[in-house]
């Protein structure tokens, strides 16, 4: 099973970087979707009622529809925005989106993590100047190449679903 990261690990260099710091969700995309044993590899930028891309707000939300069957699992990651490269994600593994042959439904939102990609020096989150919202471009601060871990302290900052129709 491919895995958007490993936890303990150094980033790979195949997109998660650019996700982490930038919201960039293109080449990690691109290098999944590559892969034979990933299904579908996809990109959700566009809010729920919004009319172009975007990022989400408070009380907003994306929505994203895939196909899916007994022994798939769902793997997905967005930026923090507010930090220099922390990402939201399931655990490395996904999230396994059948019970034996029942589709499972509802919050899972205790299946989401937050995660630090080790590859930027951190700034306090909402007010470093080599944030996403405040840099002056892309890929700006000081690089760091540390392994990637979860963070702690920013529990009910995203909430995730999953409804089967």
């Amino acid at each position: 099973m491919e895995t958007l990261f490993a936890e303990g690990a150094i980033d790979r260099g195949e997109g998660l970087e650019a996700l982490a710091e930038d919201g960039d969700p293109v080449g990690l995309a691109a290098t999944l979707g590559a892969l034979p044993t990933v299904s579908s590899a996809d990109v959700f930028t566009t809010p729920d009622g919004a009319e172009a891309a975007g990022p989400a707000g408070p009380g907003s939300s994306y929505s994203f529809l895939f196909a899916a069957f007994p022994g798939d699992y769902l793997s997905l990651a967005t930026i923090f925005v507010q930090s220099n490269d922390w990402f939201f994600a399931t655990m490395p593994t996904g999230i396994a989106l059948f019970d034996g042959a029942t589709a499972v439904t509802g919050d899972v939102t205790s299946q989401i993590a937050l995660w630090d990609a080790g590859t930027e020096v951190d700034e306090t989150p909402g007010g470093g100047p080599n944030q996403a919202p405040r840099q002056s471009g892309p890929d700006t601060g000081d690089d760091q190449n540390v392994p990637i871990t979860a963070v702690t302290g920013y529990e009910g900052s995203i909430a995730v679903t999953i409804t089967s129709g």
